[in-house]
């Protein structure tokens, strides 16, 4: 069922998509297809589900009142092998005649995640955090997840050479360490903090090891994405970090690895700041960009 924020027209299912792009006022807005995992699909966590933004896209939607046309194919927890299928949608809409002038993709965290134990080696006193990396299992993970990209890429110069694709780093989270909880009923995690006790490894209170790991494992992974995209035209990455956004304290974080409404509000704000320097990019509709 397609719902709307603002200008915003939003619809997970491609038929449905099309049929409403197709008509009045929708075809004079941009459209943009959205694949990614919880940090453009997160629920939100307890009470706090209920000061939305939850995720980046809310905050996108929110922050950003030109509105757009989305098929919302992001789905949290997704790996970037469940996304796998979702590629068949270039295709598709190029038959259908519906144009793409935006990708949105927020994936490999949770391929990150998944397979953070066999990363991770037993804890030793005296290692560093690069030696508590296993760094061929590491690799491959990072492979894996950038042949996805490089896969959506691919796709975007067959059916859509002229949409720009935009991506992001994940920012490494310092400051909560607790998973996550929808009031009484529903609850998920701790994702890493329950790995590193499996390992032995000090608690983030007695030693910087841990965060100095996620550091390194998300600095990776931010690089792996931007060289990626690097290779190929009409592609944007943002990274909080390199962008000096701070979203350091407990306030900007929901659990460990999703941020606040406030954290999503911050990054959202800046994100949107990014796009709009570079390539005139703006939030606006199709007539006034051919103006």
């Amino acid at each position: 069922m397609a719902r709307q924020i603002g200008q915003h027209y939003i619809s997970g299912n491609l038929n449905e998509f099309i049929d409403g792009v197709r008509q009045g006022v929708r075809r004079e807005y941009p459209n943009i297809l959205l694949e990614g995992d919880s940090w453009f699909d997160y629920p939100g966590r307890g009470w706090g589900a209920l000061n939305a933004p939850n995720n980046i896209f809310e905050a996108i939607a929110m922050l950003a009142p030109q509105g757009a046309n989305w098929l919302d194919l992001a789905i949290s927890g997704a790996t970037t092998l469940q996304m796998q299928p979702h590629l068949q949608h270039y295709r598709r809409l190029k038959h259908a005649h519906v144009r793409l002038d935006y990708i949105f993709i927020s994936a490999g965290g949770n391929d990150i995640f998944a397979n953070l134990a066999p990363i991770l080696t037993p804890y030793e006193p005296g290692l560093t955090a690069q030696q508590c990396l296993r760094q061929d299992i590491l690799d491959t993970v990072l492979s894996s997840i950038t042949d996805f990209y490089k896969s959506s890429l691919e796709m975007r110069d067959l059916y859509h050479p002229n949409a720009i694709i935009v991506s992001h780093g994940y920012s490494a989270p310092l400051s909560r360490e607790r998973g996550w909880k929808l009031f009484l009923l529903l609850r998920s995690g701790p994702w890493i903090s329950s790995v590193f006790e499996l390992h032995g490894y000090p608690p983030a209170e007695a030693s910087p090891l841990r965060h100095d790991i996620i550091r390194i494992i998300h600095g990776r992974l931010s690089d792996a994405l931007a060289e990626t995209l690097s290779q190929y035209d009409n592609t944007l990455f943002y990274d909080a970090q390199t962008r000096r956004l701070n979203l350091t304290g407990k306030e900007f974080w929901a659990d460990e690895i999703h941020l606040s409404a406030k954290g999503y509000k911050n990054f959202g704000a800046d994100f949107i700041q990014f796009l709009e320097e570079n390539q005139g990019y703006a939030w606006r509709r199709k007539q006034a960009i051919k103006a």
